[in-house]
């Protein structure tokens, strides 16, 4: 149970630094700065989302889901879509009652969204009803906060 949220947590941060990477442009030079990406630039984000702690998840139910996005930038980005990009995850206290697996999806492959994040800046979001819980999980799982690894595509407006 342990292995599987170490996993997931290895490759949501492996797939954020490589989304650094590719929006900095970081050649791992000391001596040289990556200017800002120019406006139309496409740009790769991995995010992790969470399920909406004010509506407790129940099994047979949908929810909403909760993005909140850094943008450690010098520029707007604006976020067009995000997907999963791998296995949603119940916190620590309900895997270990029982909540292993889940059997929490989204409600889609992708979610179209426009939102605008300042530079150098936090916002938050809501995907509404993006969730839904499979009548068969566990009952562990009723009012878990599940993690959802995601990825996001944006660009600089």
């Amino acid at each position: 149970m342990l292995t599987v949220a170490a996993v997931a947590a290895l490759l949501a941060n492996a797939g954020a630094a490589w989304a650094y990477w590719r929006f900095n442009g970081d050649t791992g030079r000391a001596d040289e700065v990556a200017a800002p990406p120019t406006a139309g630039t496409a740009v790769d984000l991995v995010l992790s989302a969470t399920s909406n702690p004010a509506r407790v998840l129940r099994p047979g139910d949908t929810g909403d889901l909760t993005v909140t996005v850094t943008n450690q930038h010098p520029v707007v980005v604006r976020v067009l879509a995000i997907q999963p990009t791998g296995p949603i995850v119940a916190d620590h206290d309900s895997r270990e009652t029982g909540c292993a697996d889940p059997k929490v999806q989204l409600t889609g492959k992708s979610f179209p969204v426009t939102w605008n994040v300042a530079p150098n800046n936090v916002a938050a979001f809501t995907v509404p009803k993006a969730l839904t819980m499979r009548a068969d999980s566990p009952a562990a799982c009723k009012g878990a906060t599940f993690t959802v690894p995601l990825r996001a595509q944006a660009v600089r407006p």
